[in-house]
C-alpha cells in the first residue's frame, strides 16, 4: 500500500471506480473541500493504538469533505477545524457534507467508519456533518465513530439529516 500525503491530489488520481486511497498517519492540511464524486474509499488510521491520520481546515476557512456519490466512503479519519459558511447547503457540514444520492442507484450509501469528527462549525446547520436531501429510500451508515465540540448557528450541532440516518456504535 502507498500512502499520499496530499489528499486533493490522490481523490484526483483516483480513477478506477471503487478504489481505495490509503492516507498516511500525519496531519494534512484542507485547503478546499475535498469532493468525492465517484465510488471511492478514502482511508486514514485513526485507531485506539495507531499514530491518526488527521484532515482539518487550518483556520478553520472551508469544510473538510464533500460527499458526491452514492459509493464514498471516509474510513479512519479525525476531521476536524472544518467551517461551512454561507446560505441554505453552502453553511451545512462543517466537517462533511453528503448530497443526495442519484435517483435509482443500485450502489450503497456513503459510510462514514471509525472517525472522528471534532471542532467543526457550519453558519447553518450540522456543524459535523450534514445529510440533505437524502430521500425517504436512502440512509447513510455512520458507525465507530464519535462527533464532538461541533457548533452550528441553527440545528444539529454534531449532526443534522433531512432522511435517514443509520447510527451504530457513535457517541454524539
Amino acid at each position: 500500500k502507498n500512502a499520499f500525503t496530499n489528499i486533493q491530489e490522490a481523490v484526483a488520481k483516483v480513477f478506477n471506480q471503487g478504489a481505495t486511497v490509503y492516507l498516511a498517519p500525519e496531519t494534512f492540511q484542507i485547503t478546499a473541500q475535498v469532493v468525492l464524486n465517484n465510488r471511492v474509499t478514502i482511508k486514514g488510521t485513526q485507531t485506539v493504538s495507531a499514530a491518526s491520520t488527521v484532515a482539518m481546515a487550518p483556520g478553520g476557512t472551508n469544510r473538510c469533505f464533500y460527499v458526491n456519490h452514492a459509493s464514498a466512503r471516509l474510513i479512519g479519519l479525525v476531521i476536524t477545524t472544518g467551517y461551512a459558511l454561507g446560505d441554505d447547503k453552502a453553511g451545512c457540514g462543517g466537517g462533511v457534507f453528503v448530497a443526495k444520492s442519484p435517483t435509482g442507484s443500485a450502489w450503497p450509501d456513503p459510510v462514514i467508519e471509525s472517525c472522528r469528527i471534532v471542532n467543526c462549525r457550519a453558519s447553518d446547520s450540522g456543524g459535523g456533518i450534514a445529510f440533505v436531501d437524502r430521500g425517504a429510500l436512502w440512509g447513510t451508515f455512520v458507525r465507530d465513530t464519535m462527533v464532538s465540540g461541533n457548533i452550528t448557528a441553527t440545528n444539529g450541532g454534531g449532526i443534522a439529516t433531512s432522511s435517514f440516518l443509520y447510527l451504530g456504535n457513535c457517541t454524539i
